[in-house]
């Protein structure tokens, strides 16, 4: 599969001599390399420098309408920035100035071709493989916090954030409530159809449910086809108007209708003597007891 890496990026120049320019983007081209040029701050404010289309950036220290400082604050991780200077004799002060920046490489014109493209191959090399680091980091982080086949949160990470919760109740005395609800009718669907479908059953219904969830709530897959919602700054008889709302909007949900989803839910509240022992405990509790209803299937304690 082609991915960001693999697509070929610009090189932005920045510059104040179209002559100069011209040469240097014949020997870019030559090399296969795309090159955008920019002369006046009109042009230059009508660019988006964003790392998914340039890798390095050219820019002449001789340039008026943006300062290196701000330049670099402009780029990210993964553009290099190569500072340009056209001065025949070596400005030390310049130099400096330019690597105090943050620039990545200071070259002076008239430049040896060979130098030139070995440096410009050297800072696109380097800063694709930071991007693929960075990259790799980030599907870890994801293994480590994301529940593969529901995509919501992993267990181990969502006991980490309740214990994170039990301390700033016991802080602050934020209304805070805990639903545990599963498919209940998925042992019955996987005798019929398979585990497989049992799990696209599972999938479908984590998506339905990331989608009806506030952005400071926090969803988990526990347990096979359980789940656990952290409701922050929610009151109990809030999270029963949110269940029953979910049950409605469920009921309703075309790409769901087919499966025929019955669920139970158990729902509690944070104490001020709770441990995340009995908190979890309490709220399992709950959840058995839903089960055996007849109609509702909602236990609160």
């Amino acid at each position: 599969m082609e991915t960001i890496l693999d697509e070929p990026k610009k090189i932005l120049i920045l510059e104040v001599n179209k002559k100069n320019c011209e040469s240097l983007q014949t020997l870019l081209k030559q090399h296969e390399y795309e090159t955008v040029v920019v002369y006046d701050e009109e042009t230059f404010q009508q660019i988006v420098i964003d790392d998914n289309i340039y890798t390095l950036v050219l820019a002449n220290i001789a340039i008026e309408y943006i300062s290196i400082e701000k330049l670099k604050d402009l780029l990210s991780p993964y553009i290099s920035l190569i500072c340009v200077d056209a001065i025949i004799k070596s400005d030390k002060v310049m130099l400096k100035e330019c690597f105090d920046f943050g620039a990545d490489d200071y070259l002076k014109t008239p430049f040896e071709t060979e130098e030139i493209i070995a440096r410009i191959k050297y800072h696109i090399n380097t800063t694709e493989e930071l991007h693929k680091n960075q990259l790799r980091m980030d599907k870890l982080a994801s293994l480590a916090t994301i529940d593969q086949l529901s995509k919501s949160t992993l267990k181990m990470y969502m006991q980490t954030i309740l214990y994170h919760e039990l301390s700033n109740y016991k802080r602050y005395k934020n209304d805070t409530t805990v639903i545990y609800l599963g498919i209940v009718s998925i042992e019955k669907y996987i005798a019929t159809f398979g585990l497989e479908k049992g799990e696209k059953m599972i999938v479908a219904f984590a998506k339905f449910l990331r989608s009806v969830i506030r952005q400071s709530d926090v969803l988990a897959r526990w347990a096979g086809s359980e789940f656990i919602i952290l409701l922050t700054h929610t009151d109990m008889k809030t999270s029963e108007a949110v269940i029953r709302k979910l049950k409605l909007i469920l009921h309703s949900n075309e790409h769901l209708q087919h499966f025929n989803i019955e669920l139970a839910f158990g729902i509690t509240s944070l104490n001020e003597d709770d441990t995340y022992e009995t908190l979890v405990s309490r709220v399992q509790d709950a959840y058995k007891q839903a089960k055996k209803q007849t109609y509702g299937k909602i236990e609160v304690v």
